[in-house]
């Protein structure tokens, strides 16, 4: 089971938690729904597509999240533990003429770029105005690899054609998410 089919269940356990100790007559007359089976669309990718969810690092176990109330454009996003702020919850959005996807975080509503379209290795992946007429905001999934009996993806900038990566592979709450060149590193996958 994915994390965040997991994370789901555990957040749908607290939230039927909470309305039995809320409302115990109501709770107790009602029966309990089982857990519905996911479609196979959902199944085959863990990613949050269509659908806001976290992006974890395989290397790190991080989120990969930006300064919650402070956020606005030109924000560095970075990897912190997963703990399901509103600020580490994003959504793939795909663009069928370009099979591209643009990445967008839910606390903000803005989308993640690389930092002026720049081409070098170690420009930072920041947050933007949403507009798909940028290129440095859309993002190829590469994938899905298999490891560990996990999926994982490589999310290639479509402008640079570099990966989005964990500064340094470092796995400390804080280190910045940038863009290398995709060499199948650990710090590249996120699933």
């Amino acid at each position: 089971m994915s994390r965040l089919r997991a994370r789901f269940f555990g957040l749908a356990a607290v939230v039927l938690a909470a309305t039995v100790m809320l409302s115990p007559a109501t709770a107790l007359a009602t029966p309990t729904p089982s857990p519905v089976a996911p479609s196979s669309e959902v199944e085959a990718a863990s990613l949050p597509i269509g659908a806001y969810g976290l992006l974890d690092n395989s290397y790190t176990g991080r989120c990969l999240s930006v300064h919650g109330p402070t956020a606005r454009v030109g924000s560095q996003a970075f990897q912190h533990d997963c703990v399901g702020y509103s600020d580490q919850f994003w959504r793939l959005d795909r663009n069928v003429a370009d099979n591209t996807y643009r990445i967008t975080n839910y606390h903000t509503g803005l989308c993640l770029a690389v930092q002026g379209g720049n081409f070098r290795n170690g420009a930072p992946a920041y947050l933007y105005t949403c507009d798909y007429s940028y290129s440095d905001q859309k993002w190829r999934m590469m994938g899905p690899y298999t490891s560990e009996g996990r999926q994982y993806w490589y999310l290639q900038n479509y402008n640079t054609g570099l990966c989005l990566s964990v500064q340094g592979a470092n796995n400390i709450n804080g280190a910045p998410a940038f863009q290398h060149g995709c060499a199948g590193h650990q710090d590249q996958r996120w699933f």
